[in-house]
């Protein structure tokens, strides 16, 4: 099962995710969470921005605009529309918050205002990416 988790940090998403890890499904990590993972991965679509993002594309050569990014500043995104279809997992300050699988009505609400709540706690310029993570 793939899970679509935010993580929030300045440092090197394996470190930040380290703790998390039970890489090769081995079993020896009794708070693992997943078993790998890839930055973006399957959740391309990735995180809404304020303001569209410039990009060059093979070789410099073609540019294009992106709106959606694996990889941006908390101060870039547009933190309402990501709130609409919210990540199942969230990672800030070794702290891993998540939703229910298959949340109903209210459990979705419930989690859509404890990520609001976490995400209020993060820095404005601190670095949210996209993971996939696998268990």
């Amino acid at each position: 099962m793939h899970i679509y988790l935010l993580v929030a940090g300045n440092g090197e998403v394996p470190d930040l995710l380290e703790p998390y890890a039970d890489y090769g499904g081995q079993g020896t990590n009794e708070n693992a969470k997943f078993d790998w993972f890839q930055v973006g991965g399957m959740f391309k679509c990735g995180i809404p921005l304020k303001q569209p993002r410039k990009t060059k594309r093979l070789f410099g050569l073609f540019a294009s605009t992106d709106s959606r990014v694996i990889i941006a500043k908390k101060s870039e995104v547009e933190l309402e529309e990501l709130l609409k279809f919210p990540p199942q997992a969230f990672l800030f300050s070794g702290r891993w918050s998540e939703s229910k699988l298959l949340p109903d009505e209210q459990e979705a609400a419930e989690w859509r205002a404890e990520l609001t709540q976490r995400l209020a706690e993060v820095p404005d310029d601190t670095t949210l990416t996209v993971v996939d993570c696998h268990s």
